[in-house]
């Protein structure tokens, strides 16, 4: 499971979202974790571990406010207009599949209107990577690395299928552009590193029966054999 974090320290250059069911648009700032749930960020069950690391968020709030600490509000982010459930370019120096004049030495652009209804948001910045991967196990911003998006050219159960490539900009060409599908999760910045100590284990709590919230699980990365309960296996953010 992959975590991604929002890497600009500006408010004025953070995450706009339009989501949920009145389409509010809420601004996030830098260090806002994305928890990303679409198959060029997670395996199968990377996105099943998803929903049991936000359940995990969601028991852990009790003793939080217990020790005096905020709750940690867990956004979803979902573009309610959108009119499809997988277009939308993971990255901008990807291209689409090919359709009507286009061809295969001629593609559509990366931005190309068909294959980005989908889109539930995008990061972009031209003045750094626009999202990095988390250590899940530390947690620390100088742990953070560059994000590999997966290659799902060969899987039959993806379409449309991308390329592998790195989310950089210290060479050409550069990531500038970062696309989110699938109804991704996002923890504010306010509450990213709270967050990041229940996860990393150097903050726990207990529920509100009293037991110990085990983030263990989430820290390190197992082989995915295709099926998960959701409560186990790491999952990536950004």
């Amino acid at each position: 499971m992959k975590l991604f974090k929002r890497v600009s320290i500006t408010m004025a250059a953070g995450l706009i979202l339009v989501c949920g069911h009145a389409a509010h648009a809420i601004g996030y700032a830098g260090g806002s974790v994305i928890i990303p749930t679409q198959s060029s960020y997670q395996d199968n069950c990377g996105v099943a571990s998803a929903y049991g690391l936000v359940y995990n968020v969601l028991r852990a709030n009790d003793g939080l406010a217990a020790i005096g600490k905020s709750r940690i509000t867990v956004h979803w982010a979902y573009k309610s207009t959108k009119a499809s459930p997988n277009r939308c370019v993971p990255t901008d120096i990807q291209n689409p599949p090919v359709y009507g004049s286009y061809t295969s030495s001629n593609p559509p652009p990366w931005n190309d209107a068909i294959w980005n209804d989908g889109c539930d948001f995008r990061v972009t910045s031209n003045a750094s990577v626009p999202v990095k991967l988390v250590k899940n196990s530390t947690g620390l911003a100088a742990d953070d690395t560059n994000i590999t998006t997966i290659n799902t050219t060969a899987d039959p159960n993806v379409y449309p299928n991308y390329g592998s490539v790195t989310i950089q900009q210290t060479t050409n060409p550069k990531v500038t552009s970062v696309g989110y599908l699938g109804g991704p999760f996002v923890i504010a910045a306010s509450d990213a590193n709270t967050f990041l100590q229940l996860l990393s284990g150097s903050l726990v709590v207990q529920d509100k029966n009293g037991n110990n919230v085990d983030f263990t699980a989430y820290r390190t990365t197992v082989a995915c054999s295709g099926a998960t309960n959701g409560f186990g296996g790491t999952a990536p953010e950004h």
